[in-house]
């Protein structure tokens, strides 16, 4: 399972020459694209057409929990 995590199987094949140095951050990054693809679609299928409440991680934690619990009572 950990060698499911994201970069790894890029790295493996870069290790096993089928996958040029050059390469290799591009196809982390387009991995990693499309692995936050395939999340928000799930995300969007479980969670309803509604609309989402998009985090920005660099706000303060307290500013982040704020806003949530707002969200929710509007919900609610």
């Amino acid at each position: 399972p950990g060698v499911d995590a994201l970069g790894y199987r890029e790295i493996v094949r870069h290790l096993e020459g089928a996958l040029p140095a050059e390469c290799l951050e591009q196809a982390i990054v387009s991995s990693t694209r499309r692995y936050a693809k395939r999340q928000e679609t799930w995300f969007r299928r479980q969670l309803g057409a509604g609309p989402c409440l998009t985090l920005d991680a660099t706000e303060a934690p307290d500013a982040l929990a704020a806003r949530v619990a707002a969200r929710w009572e509007e919900e609610r």
